[in-house]
């Protein structure tokens, strides 16, 4: 879509899933209106939190698939270490779902965690 801009230039801007992309030269000034500050910070943390969840996904796959080779491995070496080498990968897994299920629990309105234990606790928020 094209839009006119003050002085006669054009602004393009397109939509990529659920983001803008703006193709216009000119910087973005800061000490805009709080409402365009608060909408822009909104709009990082949104873009923010979709890359970190997309990425602690694939994350989470290539470690578990490598560590379950490693798991198999010091299984066949050493088969006296067999269940507390599976005991701790189970851990690791058990691990990484909570970390992609608490990525999946929407925030509440204020953005902060969804209880004040969570919050004291100073744990990233995906």
């Amino acid at each position: 879509m094209r839009a006119r801009c003050g002085g006669g230039t054009t602004k393009r801007t397109l939509a990529r899933g659920d983001r803008l992309v703006s193709t216009d030269p000119r910087p973005a000034v800061a000490g805009g209106s709080r409402a365009e500050e608060a909408a822009l910070r909104d709009a990082h943390r949104a873009e923010t939190d979709r890359l970190l969840r997309s990425r602690l996904d694939l994350t989470v796959v290539l470690f578990l698939f490598f560590v379950g080779a490693s798991v198999v491995i010091e299984s066949m070496q050493a088969p006296t270490r067999g269940r507390p080498v599976m005991l701790v990968y189970a851990l690791e897994a058990l691990a990484c779902l909570l970390a992609v299920v608490a990525c999946r629990l929407p925030a509440s309105p204020s953005g902060r965690a969804r209880s004040p234990r969570a919050s004291r606790a100073h744990s990233p928020r995906c």
